[in-house]
């Protein structure tokens, strides 16, 4: 629960406990505990996909092993192809497209996504979290990136920085769409614009 939604009255008698997010490492342990006491055969490295798409959350990784379990076909590629209709994986190539400011290609990934019946939210989230760990990495602060090396040379914490408050209009604006991932294509024709003005 976000603490500042909680009425002063209420909050007074509570004693906040924070919990920070899991590592990955914490996260495979509770994953193959999962799959262990469930029964469930999943390769490791099927494990280790899914962990990683949880994003140090422990409900969400649950859900997504149970997502994962649900199908027959429980392969690698199998798990990575439905984590990226959950928007959880695979969003690097957009990004990439975004960064270079190619509006084609990235409006082109955004309507194979939507076809393939992909979360707009759950999409921008992971973009988030792509931005985040850019612009950490532009601090010095991270040494990994989804995104090449000659696109990340291209790119300022400027961009970074613009993209990001155009994804978070375009993610406040995605429960009032009346199709879902429209605000996210209008952020993108408008980040890509900005180029040419």
């Amino acid at each position: 629960t976000e603490e500042e939604k909680i009425p002063d009255t209420i909050l007074s008698r509570c004693i906040p406990v924070t919990f920070n997010r899991a590592t990955h490492e914490e996260l495979l342990v509770s994953l193959e505990r999962i799959a262990k006491g469930e029964s469930l055969r999943l390769a490791k490295e099927a494990l280790a996909v899914i962990a990683k798409a949880a994003r140090g959350s422990f409900r969400d990784g649950a859900k997504l092993l149970e997502m994962a379990t649900q199908g027959t076909d429980k392969s690698i590629e199998a798990i990575t192809a439905m984590l990226e209709t959950q928007g959880k994986k695979g969003s690097a190539e957009l990004l990439a497209a975004l960064l270079a400011r190619n509006e084609k290609e990235a409006i082109a990934w955004l309507s194979v996504f939507e076809k393939r019946g992909g979360s707009a939210k759950l999409l921008m989230e992971s973009l988030f979290d792509e931005l985040h760990q850019l612009l950490l990495l532009k601090n010095g602060l991270e040494t990994r990136s989804a995104v090449s090396k000659a696109v990340l040379d291209k790119t300022t914490k400027v961009d970074i920085a613009s993209l990001t408050k155009k994804l978070i209009d375009a993610y406040s604006q995605t429960k009032y769409s009346p199709i879902e991932i429209l605000p996210l294509m209008i952020a993108v024709s408008s980040y890509c614009e900005e180029s040419k003005r």
